[in-house]
C-alpha cells in the first residue's frame, strides 16, 4: 500500500510540475528542503498543515489514504474518455500492435487500410459477402488459395451444410487440375487434365446451344480407338461418311454415289476375224455421270479416280451387213489395265438376218483401284457382223456402258 501511495504521489508531482513553474501565486512562501527555507515560491493552496500521530502530516486535510483516493478519483474522472482506466490499461493492445488474447467485436464497423490479413485457424467466417475490389486502386484483384504439397486446394459452396458442389484443384498426384464435385455425395462430375487441357465429363452432358468447333475441317468427334457407341440426330451433313459396320434404314437411303453412262453411236467394224477390238465410247450422258471417271486413249479406255467394287452392265447391237443371212459368233468382255474380267463374259451364236440388229447384254462386276482403265472388247467370227444402232430409234446407238461402285473392296 505504501509503495502504491508513494507513485501516486510522485505522478502527482509530475502532473502539477509545469503549473508550478508558472505560477506566479501559491499559498506557500516557504519550501523546507533539508532543513533550508527556499525563498521566493508563492504558493496559493489553502493547506491545513499540522502533526498528527498516525498520518504525521495532512495534505488539505486529507489523510495519505484519502490524498490516494482524491487523485485516483480525478484521473479516473478526466482521462476515463481518453484511453481507459487505469486499472484496466494492460488489457488493451497497444498502438504498435501485440498478441490478442481473445476475439475483437466491431460492432458492424468496418477495418480499414489492411495491408494484408493472415489468419491460422481452422475456419474464418464472413456471414455475407467477400469482396475482393481491384476496381478501388485501379489494379487486378486476386484470390489465392495456396495449399502445402500434394494437398487439395478448394472451395465449397453449400446450403445448410454438405449440400452443394466443391471447385477444387487436386495437388495428390497425377494429371488431375481442376474439378467440381457434389459436396453430399463426392461425385465428380468433371476434370481438367492440367498438362494437356482435356476435359473429362463424367456424366451425362446436356447443351442447350450449337457446339462448334473453332476451325473448319480440322478437329474430330471420337478416334480411330474411341468410338462413340450411338449417334442419335435428325439429320447428317457430312462431306464423308465411313461405315465400318452395317446401315440399317426404315426409309430410302438419298445420296450420291459414283456412276457413269457411256454410248456409242459409231459404226463399229471388225476388219478380221477372231480379234478383240476395244469399243469407242464418243457419248457421254451428263446428267447420268458423276466425277470419277474419265475417258482415254481415243475414248477406248475409263480411267477410275477410286477404289472400289463396280458393276458394269451394257449392251452391244450386232448388225448384218446386208450379206443375207449370216452365221455368226459374237462375244463381249470387260478387260482392266489388259486383264479379262472372269464375271463379264457374254457370246452369242446365231443366223443372222440380212440387215437385222440384234442385241447382246452384258452385267457382271469387278474391284478397280484409283488410276486402272477398263475397255469393253467385242469379237466376231464373221466380218460381215458390225455394232450399229437401230435405226428406228431418235438416238440410236451401237454400244452402251453403265458403271456403278457398289462397295467397297475390303
Amino acid at each position: 500500500m505504501k509503495k502504491r501511495i508513494f507513485l501516486l504521489i510522485v505522478l502527482s508531482v509530475l502532473v502539477l510540475a509545469p503549473f508550478l513553474n508558472a505560477a506566479n501565486d501559491f499559498g506557500y512562501n516557504n519550501l523546507y528542503k533539508d532543513n533550508q527555507i527556499i525563498d521566493g515560491l508563492n504558493y496559493s493552496i489553502n493547506t491545513n498543515y499540522s502533526d498528527n500521530a498516525g498520518d504525521s502530516h495532512l495534505f488539505d486535510g486529507y489523510s495519505s489514504t484519502g490524498l490516494y483516493g482524491y487523485y485516483k478519483g480525478l484521473l479516473e474522472t478526466y482521462f476515463d474518455g481518453i484511453y481507459a482506466k487505469i486499472t484496466d490499461l494492460a488489457n488493451y493492445l497497444p498502438l504498435a500492435g501485440g498478441t490478442m488474447s481473445g476475439d475483437i467485436n466491431m460492432g458492424s464497423n468496418n477495418i480499414t487500410n489492411i495491408n494484408s490479413i493472415e489468419a491460422d485457424g481452422v475456419d474464418s467466417y464472413f456471414n455475407s459477402t467477400l469482396l475482393i475490389d481491384g476496381n478501388i486502386a485501379n489494379a487486378d484483384a486476386t484470390l489465392v488459395i495456396q495449399s502445402d504439397i500434394n494437398k487439395y486446394s478448394c472451395i465449397n459452396m453449400t446450403e445448410g451444410g454438405s449440400l452443394g458442389m466443391q471447385l477444387c484443384y487436386d495437388g495428390s498426384g497425377g494429371n488431375r487440375g481442376f474439378i467440381i464435385s457434389n459436396m453430399e455425395t463426392n461425385f465428380e462430375y468433371f476434370w481438367i487434365d492440367r498438362e494437356e487441357g482435356i476435359i473429362y465429363f463424367q456424366n451425362n452432358s446436356q447443351s442447350h446451344g450449337n457446339i462448334t468447333p473453332s476451325d473448319t475441317l480440322t478437329y474430330d468427334l471420337g478416334s480411330a480407338v474411341k468410338r462413340w457407341n450411338n449417334l442419335y440426330v435428325a439429320d447428317i451433313s457430312a462431306d464423308d461418311v465411313e461405315v465400318s459396320g452395317s446401315v440399317t434404314a426404315d426409309e430410302y437411303i438419298l445420296g450420291k454415289n459414283y456412276v457413269t453412262q457411256y454410248h456409242s453411236n459409231l459404226t463399229q467394224i471388225a476388219t478380221t476375224i477372231d480379234t478383240w477390238y476395244n469399243i469407242s465410247w464418243n457419248v457421254m450422258i451428263e446428267n447420268e455421270t458423276t466425277s470419277g471417271y474419265s475417258l482415254e486413249d481415243n475414248n477406248e479406255s475409263v480411267e477410275f479416280y477410286y477404289d472400289g467394287i463396280i458393276r458394269v452392265q451394257g449392251c452391244t447391237h450386232p448388225y448384218n451387213n446386208n450379206a443375207g443371212i449370216q452365221e455368226a459368233k459374237i462375244l463381249v468382255r470387260a478387260v482392266i489395265n489388259g486383264v479379262e474380267a472372269r464375271c463379264l463374259q457374254v457370246s452369242k451364236t446365231k443366223a443372222f438376218k440380212s440387215s437385222g440388229v440384234d442385241i447382246l447384254e452384258y452385267v457382271g462386276t469387278i474391284n478397280v483401284y484409283k488410276g486402272q482403265k477398263v475397255q469393253i472388247q467385242w469379237r466376231v467370227d464373221n466380218t460381215d457382223i458390225e455394232l450399229r444402232g437401230d435405226t428406228d430409234f431418235d438416238n440410236p446407238v451401237s454400244a452402251s456402258l453403265n458403271l456403278e461402285r457398289i462397295s467397297n473392296i475390303n
